[in-house]
């Protein structure tokens, strides 16, 4: 059987009511989504009066992202007579606006009726309100330095009538955290809250998102924050040594490791990354004597140190990604003695509190990263401002074993991953 409904025809609307009664109902069809009707209650009642049509369906509700329910989709649709009336198994009616010439009972069971829009919205009655992560919740870093590197939290919803904190967890004894409640209210939609944390330990941030109907939406990221230490008693400068600020490229260093800048220049030793404002190689470029930091371009480089004295070559660290890479120092031909390497938050700290960031002494070498690996690495915080301090200094004693007044170390540093492009 295949029954065409044409408006104003109430003898076909007659014939079709009788009809009705004799096949039971299999699906209402809505071009490509379909909905089970009931099996108890299979009458497809027809109002000749206004053309409309009403079932029962075998649900109480559509489901989102089945063809017809959106999953982004917002809102109500007016439904004007004639229309398609759905009776739902948990009671209620939901109407949906259709075309009268194209309603048809099909030989099978069907119903089949011509929609006037092309799907529905969450909320209206027959799709469900529910709560989308359109983004979901992110964290700028993993990984933040206590009262000093703030992270953002970002996230976007759609169908969230509310969201809160509830279920977010701070280290015991902090209570507040700026920018983010323990337990409250925040934005449905957040391109950014900045929040910084007061003290070290396991942050765990938590968004619970409501929809119109009282569903919980829920999701979490994790931060882990560290205290960094004061930069006093044993992560001081070495007792009796002063800070080298820069030193001449004479001929032994510029022939051995430096020969990018011109004879005779000074060169700064107090920033690596970014270089000193002014320092120019012979071809132009502001860098460091030791080159680039976390760059795809590495270098070697040769920089007298008095006895003395140390070293401190500061590193912004802002932006930085998750990088990772090495450095290596060897002793040249002459005016060779041990070196100590370390880094540090801390300007001419050689005992920093992790102790994969201090080399050994001798022919130092080691290994930094923004990461978790290589796990043997100096971890380092992105948006901590940190120091290379150098020295011929034995820790053992904190004496020096370079015997010329002024001895020289060969370094050679490169990044290995992730590294950010040469400016």
């Amino acid at each position: 059987m295949n029954l065409s409904l044409r408006s104003g025809r109430a003898a076909t609307l007659v014939l079709l009511l009788v009809v009705s009664h004799l096949l039971p109902a299999a699906d209402l069809v809505m071009g490509t989504y379909r909905i089970p009707l009931s099996n108890t209650d299979p009458d497809v009642q027809i109002d000749p009066q206004n053309a409309t049509v009403s079932v029962a369906a075998a649900a109480s509700a559509g489901v989102i992202g089945d063809g017809w329910c959106p999953p982004d989709v917002l809102g109500s649709i007016p439904a004007p007579a004639p229309y398609v009336e759905i009776r739902k198994n948990s009671g209620g009616i939901h109407r949906i606006s259709i075309d009268p010439t194209k309603t048809r009972l099909l030989a099978n069971g069907d119903v089949d009726v011509t929609p006037l829009t092309v799907g529905g919205r969450q909320g209206d009655g027959w799709c469900p309100a529910t709560v989308t992560f359109t983004s979901t919740l992110t964290i700028s870093n993993s990984i933040a330095a206590a009262n000093v590197t703030p992270r953002t939290l970002a996230w976007a919803t759609v169908g969230a009538a509310s969201c809160n904190t509830t279920g977010t967890v701070f280290p015991a004894g902090v209570t507040t955290v700026s920018g983010w409640p323990l337990s409250g209210s925040v934005p449905t939609s957040s391109t950014g809250i900045s929040v910084t944390v007061p003290d070290g330990g396991a942050y765990t941030f938590r968004i619970n998102c409501l929809s119109a109907t009282g569903g919980v939406f829920t999701r979490q990221v994790s931060l882990n924050a560290v205290l960094l230490s004061a930069c006093t008693d044993t992560h001081a400068p070495p007792a009796g040594r002063s800070r080298m600020t820069s030193f001449n490229n004479v001929t032994g260093p510029w022939n051995t490791g430096n020969r990018e800048f011109n004879l005779n220049q000074v060169l700064d030793t107090t920033r690596w990354d970014p270089a000193l404002p002014g320092q120019l190689t012979s071809a132009g470029v502001n860098r460091s004597v030791i080159g680039y930091f976390g760059r795809t371009l590495g270098d070697t480089a040769l920089v007298p140190v008095g006895a003395s004295q140390y070293i401190a070559m500061k590193i912004v660290t802002t932006g930085m990604p998750a990088a990772f890479g090495a450095m290596s120092s060897e002793q040249p031909g002459q005016n060779a003695a041990p070196l100590l390497l370390s880094f540090s938050h801390c300007p001419g700290d050689f005992a920093p509190t992790d102790s994969r960031c201090v080399s050994d002494y001798g022919i130092a070498a080691m290994g930094w990263t923004f990461g978790s690996t290589p796990n043997t690495y100096c971890p380092l915080i992105e948006g901590v401002d940190y120091y290379l301090n150098m020295a011929f200094l034995n820790p053992t004693d904190n004496s020096s074993d370079c015997t010329v007044g002024t001895c020289w170390w060969l370094l050679t540093q490169s990044c290995q991953g992730n590294c950010r492009a040469v400016p």
